[in-house]
């Protein structure tokens, strides 16, 4: 793939989850201000405000989007190997998108299946490969209308970390196994 079309993608990818961040800014700002969530929605614990998300949320989507689209195709040309990472990548970031929407909405409604979803990704993480970048950008912003995009940030880092933990210590079992 060419570099100048990777970069071109990144950043229409970037500037699309912007706009995205500044109007979810913007619909709080006229319906009573930038909302700021403490952690573990405990007033006594610091609170980090959404303004952060103008800076990190974006800079997730063009550190996630350069790792799908460098991703190596074998033996593809490189006008294809864009779209086929982002073929690739799509169900897992719609999935991830779906769960985060549903469990921020569970939160904000009051359905009272946010535990439920929650314990869930543990279970997801250790079948599915949460800790790809597609997965975690699909999930914070799922997330980000209900919780602003640093705290999903926080929650998909912790729940990807032990999803990779996972898969790896899984890959390391097996090819012991496979040696004996």
């Amino acid at each position: 793939m060419h570099r100048a079309a990777q970069q071109r993608a990144q950043v229409v990818i970037a500037s699309v989850v912007l706009a995205l961040v500044l109007l979810h800014l913007g619909w709080e700002m006229v319906h009573g201000g930038v909302v700021s969530h403490h952690l573990l929605a405990r007033s006594d614990m610091p609170s980090i405000s959404n303004w952060w998300g103008i800076v990190l949320v974006p800079a997730l989507a063009w550190f996630v989007a350069g790792r799908v689209l460098g991703r190596p195709m074998s033996s593809e040309p490189c006008d294809r190997s864009i779209h086929e990472n982002v073929r690739r990548a799509t169900p897992a970031f719609c999935g991830a998108l779906a769960y985060g929407g549903l469990l921020a909405a569970s939160f904000a409604f009051g359905f009272g299946l946010e535990q439920y979803l929650f314990l869930g990704l543990f279970v997801i993480g250790l079948v599915l490969p949460i800790y790809r970048g597609e997965y975690i950008l699909g999930f914070v912003l799922g997330m980000m209308f209900t919780f602003g995009g640093i705290l999903p940030m926080i929650v998909a880092a912790v729940v990807a970390s032990i999803s990779w933990a996972a898969h790896v210590l899984v890959r390391a079992v097996t090819r012991l196994v496979r040696r004996t």
